[in-house]
């Protein structure tokens, strides 16, 4: 028996508590519950930056929120690391070469080779606006409904394969872009269907060097009913694209006035035009004389939100001849090449969405 020593003070005995009953086992942690990296063309920059231009025939799968990705073996789900370590901001790459022919759209899936995640791309859809894709949800995740060969001869059995994006190939086969800084032919190649951030892309219209201004050809603009491309130039434009259906808003600002040389009032009418020159989509009318609005012109606006689109659509800025009064020639100035102007006060067209 342990003797006590009463000299030191106050004992106080405490009994070791009884422990309670055993709850039952819950299931294991599978880590994070969506995908935690996005899609990019630049390698370790899981988020291309504004104001540049990027192409290339890489396409990469960098960590962002995390650096797992969730994915089925055929028996269970499990966590994935999709990184070789936790500094690794590069993660997945591929290149689809020729396997990405030129035009078509296609999901960009993670699944398991050999134990590790990889990177593969699906069949292209059947059109540029049908998502002839397959998917089914399992987990809360979209994954391949059937069994399926990726571009790059991977074998991805039925739900093994984690949806992660879309990427929309232009007319050169194997090249990706997502070109950002303003100016025309517009476009965004990759979408991300986790983690996405703000896209805009900025359609603007060169002015003739070295002159401030656009004039249109007044044979074309004067002569043909409708409405015509801006600047009779159909690379003013803008393709936007996205995996799912989302809310799209394309705004034209055009800022300028109309020399009708001396013929008195004239009127052009701006749109935003969606796929066709005929599918007007947002129109605004702009007014003017030679002698009220040289100095300062006016500002006109022609918007509109697209609900619900799927695929690359192609955004046309646009103008039409709403003045018959014999105008034989007109101009139509621009603020482009001023000093101190931002590309928004000339004619410029935006086109935001999510990816």
């Amino acid at each position: 028996m342990t003797q006590i020593d009463l000299t030191q003070g106050p004992v106080t005995l405490f009994a070791s508590p009884t422990p309670g009953p055993k709850g039952d086992t819950g299931p294991a942690g599978m880590g994070a519950s969506v995908p935690g990296g996005r899609l990019t063309l630049v390698s370790g920059q899981p988020i291309m930056k504004g104001g540049a231009d990027y192409s290339g025939t890489a396409l990469y799968y960098a960590p962002f929120e995390s650096d797992t990705v969730p994915l089925f073996d055929g028996t269970a789900w499990a966590s994935h690391t999709f990184t070789s370590g936790p500094l690794d901001p590069v993660g997945l790459s591929m290149a689809g070469g020729a396997a990405w022919a030129a035009n078509t759209n296609r999901d960009v899936f993670v699944t398991l080779v050999d134990g590790s995640p990889a990177l593969c791309t699906g069949p292209a859809w059947s059109s540029d606006s049908t998502a002839s894709r397959g998917l089914i949800r399992r987990n809360g995740l979209w994954v391949n409904s059937a069994s399926m060969t990726c571009d790059v001869g991977i074998v991805v059995p039925a739900h093994q394969g984690t949806w992660v994006g879309s990427i929309s190939i232009g007319s050169t086969a194997g090249v990706l872009k997502a070109t950002f800084a303003i100016g025309q032919n517009r476009t965004c190649d990759v979408w991300n269907l986790y983690h996405q951030k703000p896209i805009t892309l900025g359609v603007g219209c060169p002015p003739v060097s070295p002159a401030q201004y656009i004039a249109w050809n007044p044979s074309n603009l004067y002569t043909t009913t409708g409405f015509l491309p801006f600047n009779n130039d159909a690379r003013n434009c803008g393709d936007y694209f996205t995996g799912l259906s989302q809310d799209v808003e394309s705004r034209y600002i055009q800022r300028g006035f109309l020399d009708t040389l001396n013929k008195g009032l004239g009127a052009i009418l701006t749109a935003v035009c969606k796929n066709t020159y005929s599918n007007v989509k947002g129109t605004w009318g702009s007014f003017s004389s030679d002698v009220a609005n040289v100095a300062g012109g006016v500002t006109v606006v022609a918007e509109f939100m697209d609900l619900g689109s799927v695929g690359r659509q192609r955004v046309f800025m646009a103008a039409a001849n709403a003045n018959d009064t014999g105008v034989i020639a007109v101009t139509l100035w621009s603020l482009f090449n001023v000093p101190g102007r931002a590309p928004e006060d000339a004619h410029v067209m935006w086109i935001k969405y999510q990816g």
